[in-house]
């Protein structure tokens, strides 16, 4: 580790932050990105981890719901894809949180029992999992997955001007995924940029456009732009 990286994990030790993408479960963009992510992560060398709150789409996985259950440690939950990408099966232990939301205090304090010094954390959730989110990084980059549909932009929307009521300090961005192209991803945003600006201290930043779960280019592209910001370790 470099002196760089040692210097942010003594930083980190207080400030433990796990950064919240908010998408569809079921749509697969969220899943797809959070990939992305991590693969970027890896490439500028630099290790990430997910929470990932996607279902598993098939086999059985050892949830996170079994460290809440205290059947097992953390460290028995990382599977490694690489030397640089980590995540944890979190989807039914995630869903629980969603529900008791301040229960997120008990997994912040056991970071430091991951076997591996990160660089970044994240956990995919669902929209309506803004609570949980304001635990998990009330000072921090969010990371919104919208659908340019009427449903989609409502949803996160509203998730965001209440979000704003417990964490003001948060810096929520925006990723535009599906629909019929970059013009109607700018009206998105735009949109949410203007309604928005009323509540939030800091104005909605655009992260990208993702057009499809193929658009492998336009999945780095994201995920430079999500991995843009100074990481700081908190393991």
């Amino acid at each position: 580790m470099d002196q760089a990286r040692t210097l942010r994990h003594m930083l980190g030790q207080s400030q433990q932050t796990i950064h919240p993408i908010l998408g569809d479960l079921k749509s697969g963009f969220l899943q797809f990105m959070s990939r992305h992510v991590l693969a970027q992560h890896a490439l500028q060398g630099e290790t990430a981890l997910l929470f990932d709150g996607v279902p598993a789409q098939q086999g059985k996985v050892v949830d996170l719901i079994e460290f809440f259950k205290g059947r097992k440690s953390l460290e028995d939950l990382v599977l490694t894809a690489s030397q640089y990408e980590c995540v944890v099966p979190a989807a039914q232990g995630l869903s629980a949180l969603v529900h008791h939301p301040h229960e997120a205090a008990h997994l912040l304090k056991k970071l430091h029992r991951l076997p591996l010094t990160c660089d970044r954390l994240y956990a995919s959730l669902p929209v309506k999992a803004w609570e949980l989110a304001s635990h998990f990084a009330p000072q921090s980059d969010w990371f919104w997955l919208v659908e340019p549909t009427r449903e989609s932009v409502t949803a996160v929307f509203h998730a965001i001007r209440r979000a704003s009521g417990v964490c003001a300090g948060a810096q929520h961005r925006i990723i535009v995924v599906g629909g019929k192209g970059p013009d109607e991803a700018d009206h998105v945003y735009a949109s949410l940029l203007e309604t928005s600006m009323s509540f939030l201290q800091k104005p909605l930043q655009y992260c990208g456009y993702l057009p499809s779960l193929h658009a492998e280019d336009a999945a780095s592209r994201v995920a430079k732009a999500v991995c843009v910001s100074e990481p700081m370790a908190v393991a």
